[in-house]
């Protein structure tokens, strides 16, 4: 814009028609009419009320990398198994302690320890790893003692003699089988019958019934028939002997031991001499 001192827009001003004083400054109508004619065409208004812009045109940065997540580690939340609480269970802690003994204990120690581990799962009680080693020193005590009865068992041969001095159940001896100690609850060892044993099966009679009759019944079974039996059998000049029976229980029973076995022995435990004295 021309400044009011200009000599421009003095001799404008002079030439328009303008009073100018030389030395004093031009009245403001002047400036603005001198300003008005030399300005030119106001330029055309544009409405940018529809536009609409960022404040910031700068470039925004982008958001920052979040940090790795880590690869999970174990199994799943719903995978992973709830923690034992409470108190043990009573099968767990009765298997280990039937898997200190043998035979049986280790047979008893198997089953407690399976039906523990079949409640532990229900009941999320403690005791898991007390049901696992009892199964398996349950398991340690069948397969040893396995391996021991079937080295040291008795043989027979094809007329069912015993051939070998071994061991055999209760249940399986036989008539004219002879004993080299005196039975236990479940085995015997059982020699050939020319060597010395302490006592002979001279009868083994069958019980003709079917269900166990009792304890008390069986053994009056036994009293009625083994003596007539050992009359039959035994041969004269025998040395002094004495007599008892081998009868089932109800256990064996449902095992199928159902034979009454007579015996014969020498008098307060003499050992018999080799051969059998009874005439089998």
């Amino acid at each position: 814009m021309t400044e009011p001192g200009d000599v421009a827009a003095r001799d404008w001003a002079r030439a328009t028609g303008y009073a100018v004083v030389d030395g004093e400054p031009l009245p403001d109508t002047v400036v603005a009419a001198y300003q008005a004619a030399h300005q030119g065409p106001a330029p055309p208004q544009v409405d940018l009320s529809a536009w609409s812009a960022p404040r910031d045109l700068r470039p925004v940065p982008p958001p920052p990398t979040p940090p790795p997540t880590p690869a999970p580690t174990g199994l799943p939340p719903r995978a992973r198994r709830p923690r034992a609480r409470g108190k043990r269970d009573r099968f767990a802690v009765a298997s280990l302690a039937a898997a200190l003994l043998p035979l049986s204990g280790g047979i008893m120690a198997i089953v407690f320890g399976l039906v523990a581990l079949l409640r532990i799962r229900k009941s999320r009680k403690r005791g898991r790893g007390m049901a696992i080693t009892g199964i398996v020193l349950g398991t340690c005590w069948v397969v040893a003692i396995t391996l021991v009865v079937a080295r040291y068992r008795a043989e027979r041969g094809p007329d069912g003699a015993v051939t070998s001095r071994g061991g055999v159940l209760v249940q399986e001896l036989r008539a004219g089988d002879c004993l080299a100690s005196p039975p236990g609850r479940r085995g015997v060892e059982v020699v050939p019958c020319h060597e010395p044993h302490v006592s002979e099966v001279y009868a083994s009679i069958p019980l003709e019934v079917n269900r166990f009759p009792g304890n008390r019944e069986v053994a009056g079974f036994a009293e009625s028939v083994c003596p007539p039996a050992l009359a039959v059998h035994v041969i004269p000049g025998m040395p002094e002997i004495e007599t008892s029976y081998l009868v089932p229980s109800s256990v064996s029973w449902r095992l199928s031991h159902r034979h009454v076995l007579c015996l014969l022995s020498g008098r307060d435990g003499t050992i018999l001499p080799g051969g059998s004295i009874a005439g089998l």
